[in-house]
């Protein structure tokens, strides 16, 4: 599906359950499928794969916050 956002065309679509979305960076909407058309050839030839973002990091920061809330007393702040 291509949509426009402002001025800009922007694509989104689903493959083997995973959402793809992300813009053109084109203001004409034929040059725009093309874009959409492009990503979807390269993800179904697998060149382009949608990788699971990495939380480990921020639940490592909450757990870290929620445990200093919880000697102290306080609330939780957020660094």
């Amino acid at each position: 599906m291509i949509y426009k956002r402002g001025n800009v065309y922007w694509f989104k679509f689903v493959y083997n359950g995973v959402q793809y979305r992300g813009s053109t960076r084109l203001t004409h909407k034929a040059e725009a499928m093309r874009v959409e058309a492009r990503k979807k050839t390269e993800i179904i030839m697998g060149k382009t794969r949608k990788e699971a973002p990495d939380f480990s990091k921020f639940v490592g920061v909450l757990a870290e916050v929620w445990i200093d809330s919880r000697v102290s007393g306080n609330r939780c702040k957020w660094p």
